[in-house]
């Protein structure tokens, strides 16, 4: 999560990025870099799209993963083709990675015709730390500091993905409830790119129905499906420790994502709390089905299960995500580890029989 200081400073350049655009007063290089590639991408186009007429490729150059310096010094420095500006872009390239002295010097004295944008996406080793894509110390880096304007595309808060989302549902002419975005951004992560691929998805789905429901999200976006979910919690509460890896290893990898299934547990744990009480206080499927707001054919599977846990042990478990799901969203534990850690627990705990 970013930083106060780090989420000012970008909300600054964004606001310098806006009044660029709507004064068409450019500056001279821009750099755009961070781990958020939908917003890194976003900002190049726009950029394109308002200095440059549509379909202007005479005065477009593009380099990716690499580059020839004595190229690129040359291309800055050429006047543009029947145009006011020529853009060139580095996208990916390493170019902050080494001193680069030449092009720095080059730049400095760039014409005014040309704005050169230079984009660089965060990647990250194995062992899940970012991988740097600049290194502050080098020619190019302190020329781009003193002439560029430089937008580091954080991975954007919670808060301002609820609002994305929201204005995203508001487009299409849809409604959807706080529950039901909660579990969106909960399956989907907070890759902005897969958000707006799977609310496109989800409005595709809903394109009869004003309001989204949870229902619909788990239906579209979380691409469980819903049997295998139920063997997985039977490993879980009958204690079978190594078939539940196996089981989770499985969906880990349809989902590709600890946070999706850390939702689907709360909610499956969720229904057999309330089937099981429901059940208890004699209620019939047909009655069960309706209260859960699920489909009737899955009833008597989650009445079968809610049968090998008493209440307290749901309860427990239903904390243990929680307690799981926080210490990961803190950055306390990886997720994975924090999810096979918790598999590990509600399998050993002597309430779960």
């Amino acid at each position: 999560m970013a930083t106060k200081k780090e989420q000012k400073e970008f909300n600054d350049s964004v606001a310098a990025l806006k009044a660029d655009i709507s004064g068409k007063t450019f500056h001279g290089a821009y750099l755009i870099y961070g781990e958020e590639g939908y917003l890194i991408s976003r900002y190049k186009k726009q950029l394109i799209g308002e200095i440059l007429p549509e379909g202007d490729t005479m005065n477009l150059n593009v380099f990716r993963d690499s580059f020839l310096e004595d190229e690129i010094i040359d291309l800055i420095a050429t006047v543009p083709f029947f145009a006011d500006k020529r853009v060139v872009i580095l996208e990916d390239t390493g170019v902050l990675q080494a001193s680069n002295k030449r092009l720095a010097e080059a730049v400095k004295s760039m014409p005014d015709t040309t704005v050169l944008i230079i984009t660089e996406r965060v990647t990250y080793n194995a062992n899940g730390t970012p991988k740097s894509v600049m290194d502050k110390r080098t020619a190019i880096y302190k020329t781009l500091k003193e002439k560029a304007l430089i937008i580091n595309c954080i991975i954007q808060s919670r808060s301002t993905l609820e609002k994305w989302v929201l204005s995203l549902v508001k487009s299409e002419d849809k409604l959807i409830d706080a529950k039901s975005l909660s579990l969106f951004l909960d399956l989907v992560g907070t890759d902005m790119m897969r958000i707006e691929n799977e609310a496109t998805k989800l409005f595709s789905y809903c394109a009869n129905k004003g309001d989204i429901t949870s229902d619909d999200v788990l239906s579209i976006v979380s691409g469980i499906p819903t049997d295998r979910m139920f063997d997985f919690i039977d490993a879980v509460s009958e204690g079978r420790l190594k078939e539940a890896m196996r089981l989770y290893a499985d969906l880990s990898a349809l989902r590709a994502g600890a946070g999706r299934i850390d939702a689907m547990l709360i909610r499956h744990f969720n229904i057999v709390l309330r089937a099981k009480d429901l059940y208890d206080k004699g209620q019939s499927d047909k009655q069960i089905a309706q209260a859960l707001g699920v489909s009737p054919f899955f009833v008597g599977q989650y009445i079968r299960q809610s049968r090998r846990f008493n209440r307290k042990s749901l309860v427990v478990a239903l904390n243990a995500i929680a307690m799981s799901v926080s210490s990961q969203r803190a950055g306390i534990m990886n997720e994975d580890i924090a999810l096979e850690m918790l598999i590990t627990d509600l399998c050993k705990a002597s309430a779960i029989s």
